[in-house]
């Protein structure tokens, strides 16, 4: 039951997705990018994969070179 409980979280995953895709080659979803620390944004998404992380016996270790980086995404 486990298996396929991930199995069928997995398939919902990529229909939506495959459905967000759509919605953006269409243009009925609109991106609002906007001027953004990306290492901010990538050591907060690290965070909030820590307990899948180490649920698999894994070490994630973000160590940038520089503090803040601005991009516009």
């Amino acid at each position: 039951m486990n298996i396929i409980n991930k199995s069928c979280g997995n398939l919902l995953k990529i229909i939506n997705d495959i459905i967000d895709s759509s919605k953006i080659e269409t243009g009925q979803y609109k991106i609002n990018k906007t001027n953004n620390d990306i290492v901010y944004v990538v050591e907060e998404a690290a965070l909030n994969m820590s307990k899948f992380i180490e649920d698999k016996g894994l070490s994630l270790i973000i160590d940038p070179d520089m503090e803040e980086k601005n991009y516009f995404f």
